[in-house]
């Protein structure tokens, strides 16, 4: 190992020893409490691999079936929403882009108490969606926002989307613009030379902020619980209700290797997948 190499590894350390002790360490501390036998007695000496074949009954895979769909589509408003304001951001310069990236950043420096009951009474029967909606002649009779899968989805989107934009912004800092006017100077119109470029040379960056959004998600369940009906309790609730009050923690363990297991298989797959595809995206010029 040469001395590049050796200064490189020097200087990655910090961050392997937080990921070892922040991460690794809490995961196998998990791993060894699912597999104890006795709930009331979650360090019994006992081994058992009872709480992972309960995990396979119809209920639960129920569960984490909901939180997938639930999270795919959170992941994919956030791309329909993130992608063309991170655009308009990195277009955007001095006041303007000030203003654009407080409202990006606002969702994220809000206490999550006060976001949660904020949006119950923006999406209330009587609240001033609902209001809006009926004087605009949309609607007749408000709608059911609240407790719903509507507010659940509104509720995690308004996290999971900033994310996302902040990431894929600071990904498209690092593109020229004037290989934009290039593409277009050779044929390409507008949209063409923005996919054609602009995306390949971002991928990266949008495989990230998806695997973000994603992984956001999975985890979250205070969002579910607050604005969505039972319809939308997921995993996240259920290792919560397991631990805190069933006080089962080896099952709790369990949901909760699967919650992190099944994101970090997921985020991979749809990371390599979004990096394929985009890279290949190349400008047809005539």
């Amino acid at each position: 190992m040469g001395p590049g190499r050796t200064r490189r590894w020097w200087l990655a350390s910090p961050a392997v020893m937080l990921i070892a002790v922040g991460f690794a360490l809490p995961m196998l501390f998990m791993a060894r409490m699912s597999l104890n036998g006795t709930a009331s007695h979650p360090y019994s000496p006992g081994l058992t691999l009872e709480s992972y074949a309960r995990f396979f009954e119809p209920l639960y895979l129920g569960l984490l079936w909901r939180t997938v769909r639930l999270t795919l589509i959170i992941t994919a408003l956030s791309v329909l929403i993130g992608v063309p304001y991170a655009y308009v951001l990195w277009r955007s310069t001095g006041v303007r882009r000030g203003l654009l990236l407080a409202v990006a950043l606002l969702p994220l420096f809000t206490n999550v108490i006060a976001r949660l009951y904020g949006w119950q009474i923006l999406l209330a029967n009587r609240g001033p969606v609902n209001r809006l909606l009926q004087l605009l002649g949309l609607v007749e009779e408000p709608l059911r926002l609240n407790y719903s899968f509507v507010g659940a989805t509104i509720g995690l989107t308004y996290v999971a989307a900033p994310y996302f934009t902040l990431i894929y912004f600071s990904a498209l800092s690092g593109v020229d613009h004037q290989l934009v006017l290039a593409a277009r100077t050779l044929g390409a119109g507008r949209l063409r030379a923005v996919v054609g470029v602009v995306l390949p040379l971002s991928a990266y960056g949008l495989a990230t902020g998806i695997a973000v959004a994603f992984a956001w998600g999975m985890g979250a369940y205070a969002e579910t619980v607050t604005l969505g009906s039972s319809q939308e309790w997921g995993l996240g609730y259920e290792a919560w209700r397991q631990h805190t009050l069933a006080r089962n923690w080896p099952f709790s363990s369990v949901l909760s290797e699967v919650i992190v297991l099944t994101t970090l298989a997921l985020v991979i797959v749809a990371a390599w997948a979004t990096v394929r595809a985009v890279r290949g995206m190349r400008p047809e010029v005539t």
